[in-house]
């Protein structure tokens, strides 16, 4: 299977739970994680066949998303504050609200410095 078909895939499982917009946002970081590459790789290669791993693998996170476990568990990581952090099921998911008042934060202390 293509790119393409894997996205048609990935967007018709998960319709009927999520928004389009954030299922667009599980592609992109999904084709990131399994094939390094970016949205505009993807809409550019869309007829690019993909490994039957990498289908499989597909497949795989998109019935965990189905059962809505969250992205960032899924692929074991999740971005705060330009880090990358290893992420399971015991981790608390970092949230942008937080990442938000760890900047604020730091702006407020190098403030107070100068």
């Amino acid at each position: 299977m293509n790119i393409n078909a894997n996205i048609e895939y990935i967007k018709s499982e998960l319709a009927n739970i999520y928004e389009s917009r954030e299922i667009q946002g599980f592609v992109s970081l999904i084709f990131e994680y399994l094939e390094n590459i970016s949205p505009i790789q993807i809409k550019m290669n869309g007829k690019q066949e993909l490994s039957d791993g990498t289908c499989k693998k597909i497949l795989e996170i998109t019935k965990r998303l189905k059962n809505e476990e969250p992205i960032q568990y899924v692929l074991g990581y999740a971005w705060f504050y330009e880090l990358k952090f290893i992420v399971n099921s015991n981790v608390l998911i970092p949230r942008m609200e937080t990442e938000e008042l760890v900047k604020w934060i730091i702006d407020e202390v190098l403030e107070t410095k100068t």
